[in-house]
């Protein structure tokens, strides 16, 4: 049997802030606009090439597993603690008989698993986490389910060393622009040189799962306009008497990988013309699966490098240079035997 070799893989995550189902609709005016909602998610889907793309806030209470027109599979989990979380998946029909399993862990964290085929034979295990991360107010009332939610994430994160993996979400959280400091510390090798805006407290949070980790946020390495860096959209009142609002922007969502990994990335970025009604936009990383010998290449030693150009220009140390080399080839002691020079 023919298996097509997939070289690219497009990984997205996406608040999509509801996407409940149609047959649950109180009135037919909501069940038109819930099918309508579905038909054009689907169509940025396919507009944009994604093939795994991780839903959040989908305020479905109930499971779903349905089989979409031009292939795409729609996975939508159950919720217990409330309704205004849920997450899920839709992937791509290219995808769908590469699916091992896709798991629900709790209200805001759920996992796919894959098994890729590789060009050159063999198939790459691939994990996709999908979460849900709780809001600034939301984790300052309690910090509890902040820890256990990261505690669910990270056990989750968890796959043979041989595996890729990948976390994608919704995190309510902005770790913003690398800073001289950040560099001092070595945060660089955490987010990379195009974030934008200041951390806040749920960044500080999120960086630090990152560090634990050794992950890597994907959509702060490239160089992209400012419109496709920020991932939401929401208002702010600036003058309470007239209820005058603006527009208020932020980086939110992100797409995580290991730090070996980065060397896959083909590009990384939230896209903005999507025709599908949300707050957020939906932020892509493209994966190039053709290089994955790239992850076992073994790293070169280290050489010695000399700077000689200063024994050109200064006279001194040059003399110096010439006594030094001339003591030690003086000192050596040769004998007619090839094995002993060679030793010497």
């Amino acid at each position: 049997m023919f298996i097509p070799v997939l070289t690219i893989l497009t990984i997205a995550s996406w608040n999509v802030r509801g996407l409940a189902k149609p047959s649950n609709a109180p009135t037919d005016t909501v069940k038109y606009e819930r099918i309508l909602k579905r038909a054009l998610l689907l169509g940025d889907c396919v507009r944009y090439g994604l093939d795994i793309v991780g839903l959040q806030e989908t305020k479905c209470t109930s499971y779903e597993n349905e089989l979409l027109p031009n292939g795409y599979r729609l996975i939508l989990f159950d919720q217990v603690e409330c309704r205004h979380g849920g997450v899920g998946f839709l992937i791509a029909a290219r995808i769908c008989d590469f699916v091992v399993s896709a798991e629900r862990v709790s209200d805001r964290v759920c996992y796919i698993d894959l098994s890729l085929p590789l060009r050159g034979g063999g198939f790459k295990k691939i994990r996709i986490v999908n979460c849900y991360g709780y809001t600034s107010v939301r984790a300052l009332e309690s910090p509890r389910k902040v820890e256990r939610f990261y505690e669910e994430v990270t056990s989750t994160y968890k796959v043979p060393a041989k595996w890729e993996a990948f976390v994608v979400g919704d995190m309510n959280s902005k770790i913003g622009r690398l800073t001289q400091e950040d560099r001092m510390h070595g945060l660089s090798e955490y987010i990379g040189n195009h974030g934008i805006g200041m951390r806040n407290p749920n960044g500080e949070t999120m960086l630090n799962f990152m560090i634990r980790n050794d992950l890597f946020a994907c959509n702060t390495a490239f160089q992209h306009p400012s419109r496709h860096k920020l991932s939401w959209t929401g208002q702010k009142i600036v003058n309470w008497r007239t209820k005058e609002t603006a527009p208020l922007y932020a980086q939110l969502d992100y797409i995580l990988c290991k730090r070996r990994t980065v060397v896959l990335l083909q590009d990384s970025r939230s896209y903005g013309g999507a025709k599908m009604c949300s707050d957020h936009k939906p932020v892509v990383a493209r994966v190039n699966l053709g290089n994955h010998v790239l992850l076992h290449r073994r790293k070169q030693p280290a050489t010695t490098k000399f700077n000689c150009d200063t024994l050109h220009s200064d006279t001194a140390l040059k003399s110096a240079y010439q006594t030094a080399i001339f003591n030690t080839v003086s000192n050596k002691i040769y004998s007619n035997n090839t094995k002993d020079r060679k030793e010497a």
